[in-house]
């Protein structure tokens, strides 16, 4: 269902599309959802990354790459059981081996 969790930055991150595509809902929707949570800019600027892809007709469009945490923040609001990423957990092990510490906004430093 939901593919693959790809790495960025040293951390795993999932695209607003794959999002889209597992709640069932129309990727613009999920782009304004983000847009519209009202989180601290320096937290949004963290968990929700501003990316694009190429569509069908090589043109580039918008989307977000998120972390679990802005992942988790985003769905908290969906009412749907499919958010459940298990992808995420041998990834985030990773991450945590390489002892990195989380500060308050759940960015992680050095």
């Amino acid at each position: 269902m939901w593919g693959k969790v790809r790495e960025e930055d040293n951390r795993p991150v999932v695209s607003s599309r794959k999002v889209a595509e597992v709640f069932e809902k129309e990727h613009k929707i999920v782009m304004r959802d983000i847009r519209e949570l009202g989180c601290a800019a320096e937290f949004a600027a963290y968990n929700f990354v501003c990316g694009s892809y190429k569509d069908a007709q090589n043109q580039e469009r918008p989307e977000y790459l998120m972390t679990r945490l802005g992942f988790s923040v985003l769905t908290m609001g969906f009412t749907d059981t499919k958010g459940e990423l298990p992808q995420f957990k041998p990834l985030r092990l990773r991450v945590r081996q390489r002892d990195y510490n989380i500060n308050s906004v759940g960015t992680l430093d050095n």
